[in-house]
């Protein structure tokens, strides 16, 4: 899972694996991390920030990005590939909500870490969310960080929906699927809306033709239990997009009522 380190000045940090250190993402230290003094802050983009001043969400280049206008600053990547980055920022927390939190599941004692354990405890449930690379947090100031890869374009679920399942086959198993494994984990997620998560993997041609079915293919489909298969039949088999979490902040993880709580989710989403 991540590698956890601690700096000379007390922060705690941890990193994804294939993350080696804070210079990797831009920075040239842990505490630059913090402070967002990344290199690719002149191209910095705030993308929200809470009306309380909480928190704010930006995106960064990483190292070796292409930039429009700015081909000689582009540099060299440094070990984790090119692209954008997300920082989430958050203002401290009180000391009774850092020790509430640390209380209660997934923990964290700061909203930061926080969403970095549910952000891996979503991952390991089998649910597609933006890819946690590292997380700072101050343990004096409890000021704390996040760090994302930012996610691939793509439409919004709000916008899929409105376009329907005639413009994009498949959806509709992807939500089910999707709600079935954020209850098998628990989660608690209030501010999840449809504007935050990405309907990934579309192309052409998701429909696919009917096809004989393999002995491998349908002794899986059996397994599954998704419906009884006799061998031999015709399989219809199409590609389904994949929902991707933009986030999963102000989070949880309460097993009880689980699977009521999303089937009113998606209830609500056809409403």
């Amino acid at each position: 899972m991540a590698v956890s380190t601690r700096s000379p000045s007390s922060l705690r940090c941890a990193f994804a694996p294939g993350v080696p250190d804070a210079w990797s993402l831009g920075a040239e230290s842990v505490e630059g991390l913090l402070e967002g003094a990344l290199w690719g802050r002149a191209s910095q983009e705030l993308l929200e920030e809470s009306g309380d001043g909480s928190w704010s969400l930006s995106r960064v280049p990483l190292p070796g990005t292409p930039l429009p206008g700015q081909e000689g600053l582009r540099g060299a990547p440094r070990g984790i590939g090119t692209g954008w980055i997300r920082l989430r920022s958050y203002a401290p927390w009180s000391a009774w909500r850092s020790l509430g939190s640390r209380l209660s599941a997934p923990g964290g004692a700061t909203p930061a870490e926080r969403e970095w354990n549910l952000l891996c405890h979503l991952r390991a449930a089998g649910v597609a969310t933006v890819e946690p690379l590292a997380v700072v947090a101050d343990g004096a100031s409890r000021r704390s960080v996040l760090v994302t890869r930012d996610v691939d374009p793509g439409p919004t679920l709000a916008e899929a929906l409105a376009l329907g399942e005639e413009r994009i086959p498949g959806l509709g198993e992807a939500l089910a699927h999707l709600a079935g494994r954020l209850a098998a984990a628990g989660a608690v997620l209030p501010g999840l809306a449809a504007e935050r998560i990405r309907v990934q993997g579309l192309g052409e041609g998701q429909a696919g033709d009917a096809a004989e079915g393999s002995c491998a293919l349908e002794q899986v489909l059996a397994a599954r239990g998704d419906r009884p298969v006799e061998f031999g039949e015709r399989l219809t088999v199409r590609e389904v997009p994949s929902l991707v979490l933009e986030g999963a902040e102000s989070g949880s993880v309460r097993p009880r009522g689980a699977q009521g709580r999303w089937s009113a989710w998606l209830a609500g989403l056809a409403d």
